[in-house]
């Protein structure tokens, strides 16, 4: 199969599973839906069937999909779409209309817009439509017809051609009648711009912007917005419980974003069940759509059969500077496919003059009460343990780290009241850090216990489990304070539960609502840590996840759903790959003592690429590599962003510091920076004699 018919089929398979998973919720308000189904699952998971069609099948399609194919049989000539063809001209302008652009998108190139316009015009109404339905059909057409044209299955690239099709709609000759409705374009930039921008998940807010309503010039624009946002083209299922014509909605989603797992996944035997229940035949109808596109250009046949002597593969090409990296550039740091109103300012003037800036740790802060005993007793038995002290662990390593590295370290971390928050404070003012954290009255901060015998083997105990809760705003009000040469660093471990119930996300409102306000010149690094969680509404442009292969590799599997990247992920150099693939932004590997792997972005064409990886080694590790040593690698790489070093030389001493780290028996402390530096300095003279 052509692989345009390929793609094709995909966006005709996914528009059906969209139609066939809101079918139990079409219709119904959020808070029916709740109270029906209770959480939400994914409509193959269990017998969920709306209430007033008790038996029907799982999978089973409403007339939103059956009017997208007898709207491609018309496009075709036969005989199932002469009851289209008789009302064409009669139905006014609604929902029905709209989804006849679906096929009309995938049997019609943009190459010529006029032409393009014109069939879109034929297909979903004529004379019938109002400037801003014919606003509607064509976006949505266009948003098809690139997906059909498109080479590459990646979020970036479902960004690269929604903004495509906007701007040909906008570009082309206004057709229909007058209307007093808003223009349809702005709006979905507008929805757009809010699903990349905000920190939050934006369902809520774009669903009372645009509503759920069936109307074209408004579900367009959703559509548009959440497709925009969804990161994976399965958690459209979310849009199942934003209530309102679901079946119609998740379609819409469902052609614009299903290409991108489209002709690899949709396959595979849980999928068939949509073609198995309503006997569809979705693969001689994408073909014979297709057919009706023009050939591809011999031009790019011709590219394709060049040599490729003396040429760069397109994932090893070099990538222009990205604004995170280059202190100089005068690019703003948070991308948008749009202009904004009230553009954020250039980076070089904000950032080129600024001096060093500050590492602010964003998280919480145990105390560890350790113990040594001589061996661990058997089952049920006791053993006696020395007392070593009490001290503060995780986190803390970030800020003594930047501390070392000559920098002014910044507490976030809650305190709450009573003796462990007293010792806390007492830690913090003793070590000259800067306690801004919030005040939790009513509750004191938790521990936890470590006992270590003479083997070296290590048991923990979490003694006490109650978190300190931020405020929703307490973080915001500092992280919208910071300067242009500042770092933020967000610790997945501690922000969002207490490091002890990894399923409580206790602080993720206030996690969400500091990188909200985040200024756009602030860098953020993200260890994500052993919790593999994080927040939604990263800006990922201007962030570098600190991220172990094991954490890729589960929190891909969440993501995607099968194994593509867990198995990509099997290697270090693979894991960081495939981070920078999942999330578009720089990803840092920690790889051990084989130091660290750096996967960039390509922010530099007008189509993102895939990722560049780069290597850098480490000097010989100690016999242990304890977690104090991640963070200690953590804090020297934030430490050295905000110091103006490029990021190379970050990592460098990154590395370094956590070899060093490791080089003594016990727990790791950051060695001072005049070692780190002597250390990054000797592997950069040692890697250039090789």
């Amino acid at each position: 199969m052509d692989t345009r018919s390929e793609r094709a089929r995909a966006v005709l398979l996914a528009c059906a599973i969209g139609d066939a998973a809101g079918l139990p919720t079409r219709g119904m308000a959020p808070d029916e839906i709740e109270s029906t189904y209770g959480p939400p699952p994914t409509w193959w998971d269990r017998d969920v069937v709306h209430p007033t069609k008790p038996g029907v099948p799982e999978g089973t399609v409403t007339e939103v999909t059956r009017e997208i194919l007898a709207a491609a049989s018309t496009l075709l000539g036969d005989e199932a779409g002469a009851t289209i063809r008789e009302r064409a001209d009669t139905v006014p302008m609604g929902w029905r209309q709209l989804v006849r652009a679906i096929p009309v998108g995938i049997a019609t190139s943009t190459a010529d817009p006029e032409a393009f316009a014109q069939a879109v015009w034929e297909a979903c109404g004529g004379e019938c439509l109002t400037r801003q339905e014919f606003q509607a059909a064509a976006l949505l057409a266009a948003g098809v017809s690139l997906q059909v044209d498109g080479t590459q299955e990646r979020l970036s690239t479902r960004y690269n051609r929604l903004w495509e099709a906007l701007h040909l709609v906008e570009s082309l000759e206004p057709r229909g009648t007058w209307s007093p409705e808003p223009d349809v374009v702005v709006a979905t930039r507008r929805a757009m711009n809010i699903a990349m921008q905000v920190a939050t998940t934006p369902t809520q807010i774009l669903t009372e912007q645009f509503g759920s309503s069936p109307e074209p010039t408004r579900m367009v624009p959703l559509c548009f917005g959440l497709s925009t946002y969804l990161a994976h083209w399965l958690s459209r299922y979310g849009i199942t419980r934003i209530g309102g014509d679901t079946s119609l909605m998740s379609a819409i989603v469902g052609a614009l974003c299903g290409e991108a797992k489209g002709h690899h996944e949709l396959r595979r035997g849980s999928w068939m069940q949509v073609e198995e229940v309503n006997d569809l035949d979705l693969t001689s109808l994408a073909e014979r759509l297709v057919a009706r596109r023009p050939a591809p250009a011999d031009d790019a046949a011709d590219d394709d059969d060049a040599s490729d002597e003396g040429a760069t593969a397109a994932w090893e090409s070099p990538n222009a500077p990205s604004p995170f990296e280059d202190p100089n550039s005068t690019r703003m740091t948070r991308r948008t496919l749009f202009t904004q109103v009230s553009p954020p300012t250039p980076l070089g003037p904000a950032r080129g003059g600024a001096p060093m800036g500050r590492v602010a740790y964003m998280g919480q802060l145990v105390l560890n009460q350790s113990l040594h005993v001589s061996s661990f007793p058997e089952p049920g038995g006791d053993v006696w343990g020395d007392d070593e002290g009490m001290e503060l662990v995780g986190g803390i390593e970030v800020l003594r780290a930047a501390q070392r590295m000559g920098l002014e370290a910044v507490s976030l971390a809650p305190i709450g009241e009573g003796p462990h928050a007293s010792l806390i404070e007492e830690i913090l003012r003793r070590e000259g850090i800067i306690n801004a954290g919030p005040r939790i009255p009513g509750m004191d901060n938790g521990y936890r216990v470590t006992i270590t015998d003479d083997a070296g083997q290590r048991l923990v105990v979490r003694a006490m489990i109650d978190k300190c809760a931020v405020p929703t705003h307490a973080w915001a009000e500092f992280t919208q304070t910071m300067g242009p040469a500042d770092v933020l660093y967000y610790d997945g471990e501690f922000a969002g539960a207490y490091g002890y119930d990894y399923g409580d996300l206790g602080n993720d409102d206030a996690a969400r609502e500091a990188l909200l306000r985040l200024p756009e010149h602030v860098r953020l690094v993200l260890d994500t840590s052993s919790r593999a969680q994080m927040p939604s509404g990263i800006p990922f442009d201007n962030t570098v996840f600190v991220i172990g292969q094991d954490e890729v590799a589960g929190m891909g599997t969440r993501m995607t759903g099968d194994r593509t990247v867990f198995d990509g992920s099997r290697t270090f150099d693979g894991a960081a790959f495939e981070a920078t693939r999942l999330f578009d932004c720089h990803a840092l590997v920690p790889s051990g003592p084989e130091g660290a792997h750096f996967s960039r972005p390509n922010y530099g064409g007008e189509d993102l690429g895939w990722p560049t990886v780069t290597h850098c080694p480490a000097p010989p590790f100690g016999a242990e590599d304890p977690l104090e040593a991640r963070h200690v690698f953590s804090g020297v790489f934030a430490a050295s962003l905000a110091r103006g070093l490029p990021i190379e030389r970050a990592i460098g001493l990154a590395v370094c510091a956590r070899a060093l780290a490791t080089a003594t028996s016990g727990p790791a402390s950051c060695p001072t920076r005049e070692e780190i530096e002597a250390a990054a300095d000797a592997l950069e003279a040692r890697a250039g004699e090789e």
